[in-house]
């Protein structure tokens, strides 16, 4: 019991050191989701005067949003504040002085690394669902309305069997598209999150960490872009692989979690895409 309640001491007061995290958390997610759902569905389709059709461009606009358009301001979030928090909640490893102060503190190491740690992830999961939760339900009382007015409605020249229709799914599937988002991000985010780790834990100051992050971020794919490049001026019969990202088993992909986080963003939106 005493274990415990020093263990939620010890998350309360990093915290508090932690407050300028928790702000920008806020901040980015409530910009990447309520603002800019409201901004894209407020774009309505006016440019054909059959309400019909402008509803169906409604419904799909809803669902695209937690497709591509929410995913792609979610994913940035949180591979920014993955960053963010990697890198500031590790920041005493850099200092000999802060070093010595934090492991003085009469607590395990095992513990004072999960208390930053769980922190770091808090910070920023903690307010993404809660914004994602509020996007969502926004989501889905504006497709009521759309449902409502497409049901049993005339079918012209054949506009809406394949476009409309296609857009009118059972109650509940804004909620189901965004579980999806909330399990894709989540995803990234510990992928880019455990990567930072690993480079804060091996470096010993901060230009290293972000040289060894740009190592496996950007130096593979720009590796596997020569190689590429080489392929094709010096061999005859080269296919190019056209997307690379849809790819999940390229060894390039599994050699950098942060490509690795991008091909499942890409291979989420293919399918949404694919079965609507």
């Amino acid at each position: 019991m005493t274990s415990k309640t020093c263990f939620f001491k010890l998350i309360k007061e990093d915290l508090r050191h932690k407050v300028w995290m928790v702000f920008l958390s806020v901040l980015g997610n409530l910009l990447a989701l309520p603002v800019l759902f409201l901004l894209i569905v407020s774009n309505d389709y006016e440019g054909n005067p059959m309400t019909n059709l402008r509803y169906a461009y409604r419904a799909r606009t809803l669902h695209d949003f937690f497709t591509i358009g929410g995913m792609a301001g979610a994913a940035v979030i949180a591979i920014a504040g993955a960053l963010i928090v990697g890198l500031a909640s590790f920041r005493y490893l850099y200092h000999k002085n802060m070093v010595d102060t934090y492991h003085a503190l009469p607590v395990k190491r095992k513990t004072l690394f999960l208390v930053t740690w769980l922190n770091g992830f808090l910070i920023w999961f903690v307010p993404f669902i809660v914004m994602l939760f509020i996007t969502a339900t926004l989501g889905e009382i504006r497709m009521v309305s759309c449902r409502r007015m497409l049901e049993g409605a005339p079918n012209v020249d054949g506009i809406l069997s394949d476009f409309a229709l296609s857009s009118v799914l059972p109650f509940g599937s804004i909620y189901l598209r965004a579980l999806g988002l909330l399990f894709v991000v989540t995803i990234v985010f510990c992928l880019v999150y455990h990567l930072c780790l690993v480079a804060v834990m091996l470096c010993g100051n901060a230009l290293n960490t972000l040289v060894t992050l740009g190592t496996f971020c950007v130096g593979v794919f720009c590796f596997y872009g020569v190689c590429l490049i080489y392929r094709q001026m010096f061999f005859d019969t080269v296919i190019f692989p056209g997307n690379p990202f849809q790819n999940v088993t390229s060894p390039y992909l599994q050699a950098s979690p942060f490509l690795s986080g991008i091909s499942l963003l890409v291979n989420y939106v293919n399918f949404w895409q694919g079965n609507p």
